[in-house]
């Protein structure tokens, strides 16, 4: 993990599971207030001031998010304004006081909130069981497609870079900058069943990502033109494979 605020005593790993938020049906709602209150002390802190002379930001969207918040207890809490931290992974959120807290995956099951840029609604959740690339079960992944057979997600993620390296990003300050972020990362994966496989928006990537169906997911990309260049295409191969 990559938490840098506050070291973190882990009592367990929680195995989640991965979990269908809109097949749950409706859960009890919270506000934040009581779900703050309820929170063990180990699985909350506050955002203390970090990344100074940091060029960049570790945040999926620099302004505030606004969407809802489910926990591990079940509950939804709607109408939360947050921001979404991928270099860690985690949600901060900020109160009408000014307190501002972050909120650790281990709480949560996952969020949904409105892309300021397309105006959808973007889902994420964690419970996957994929351990690559310094991801668990507690990872948040958007969910682009969902069936009962199959699931396209992908992950977000930044990197932190340093001295020389820092400097040498086109455009980067030369002054007291020491550290900048770079553009948002992304990593796809199928999900057969338990078996999650890490693809590229290729074609002959996807295509391996069905063993034993290849030939119809080949056949069916040719057929519908489909080349696997972008994350609609994902979508429409794995909704393909689901109707299989």
């Amino acid at each position: 993990m990559k938490y840098e605020i506050l070291p973190i005593c882990w009592i367990a790993l929680l195995s989640i599971g991965n979990l269908n938020l809109q097949a749950q049906g409706e859960v009890p709602a919270w506000d934040m207030e009581t779900f703050l209150d309820s929170a063990p002390p180990n699985q909350l802190y506050m955002a203390a001031a970090k990344y100074k002379n940091t060029d960049g930001t570790p945040y999926f969207y620099d302004g505030f998010l606004y969407g809802t918040i489910h926990t591990k207890s079940e509950h939804s809490i709607p109408n939360v304004g947050f921001k979404y931290n991928i270099f860690d992974d985690i949600i901060e959120y900020e109160d009408d006081k000014g307190r501002k807290v972050n909120l650790l995956p281990v709480q949560l099951i996952g969020f949904s909130f409105m892309d300021p840029a397309s105006g959808s609604t973007l889902e994420f959740r964690n419970g996957y069981n994929i351990y690559q690339k310094g991801l668990n079960e507690l990872s948040f992944f958007e969910l682009l497609f969902e069936g009962k057979k199959v699931q396209a997600i992908r992950h977000y993620d930044k990197d932190l870079l340093s001295g020389g390296a820092a400097m040498n990003v086109p455009g980067a300050n030369t002054g007291e900058q020491t550290k900048r972020f770079t553009k948002e990362k992304v990593v796809y994966f199928l999900v057969v069943g338990e078996q999650a496989t890490e693809v590229k928006l290729r074609r002959k990537s996807i295509i391996r990502a069905f063993p034993g169906l290849e030939e119809k997911v080949k056949q069916y990309m040719k057929q519908e033109k489909v080349t696997g260049t972008s994350p609609e295409d994902l979508v429409k191969v794995a909704r393909f494979v689901e109707g299989v």
